[in-house]
């Protein structure tokens, strides 16, 4: 149940994200954006700045021995990564923002896709892998069945299903709408 105001906030934050990322001057666009993204910004987070930067520091050395680099190097790579990791992992407001944007940004997108490319009469190739880059395997009956967050059950870590397993869903609507051999859809399988 999200608290009086969530909303709002959320739909500010939204709008300020949107101006920051078009900002059409790089170097100011990068600001808006680093500004954005400040744990300081976003609450539940505010007084835990130092903390966030500690393990910030942290998370970057780590990432830097693992990809066998510089610091900054792993910074200019990974840090704006980290730095989302650590908001969402420590903020609910952060989490609302991001599920916004994956879930429901995204997925919407992602269908309106599959649509566009069927009417345009163009093959669909849908790559079939999980978030940790598994493949589906050669079923993907156990998507079509899932439907956890019909009965209010949410995964803690993600939220809900998997983006894919949304379109996964949509596309089994195409397919079903014009049939096997005129949905021009196909299933690649591989990580």
């Amino acid at each position: 149940m999200l608290q009086d105001g969530t909303v709002d906030r959320l739909c500010d934050r939204l709008r300020e994200y949107v101006e920051a990322y078009n900002e059409p001057n790089e170097e100011k666009r990068n600001e808006k954006l680093s500004a954005f993204f400040d744990p300081s910004n976003w609450p539940e987070t505010e007084n835990k700045t130092g903390k966030a930067q500690e393990s910030f520091n942290k998370s970057l050395i780590k990432a830097a021995q693992d990809n066998k680099c510089s610091v900054d190097v792993a910074k200019a790579k990974f840090g704006s990564t980290i730095k989302a990791k650590w908001l969402f992992d420590r903020s609910k407001t952060y989490k609302h923002f991001a599920n916004i944007l994956m879930y429901a940004t995204f997925r919407q997108t992602s269908k309106l896709g599959l649509d566009f490319f069927k009417s345009q009469n163009k093959p669909i190739l849908f790559h079939m892998s999980n978030r940790d880059l598994t493949d589906f395997g050669d079923t993907k009956d156990w998507i079509l069945k899932d439907n956890h967050w019909k009965t209010g059950q949410m995964d803690e870590k993600y939220g809900s299903s998997e983006i894919t397993h949304s379109e996964v869903r949509h596309a089994n609507k195409i397919v079903k709408q014009y049939g096997d051999a005129n949905a021009n859809l196909w299933y690649v399988h591989g990580a």
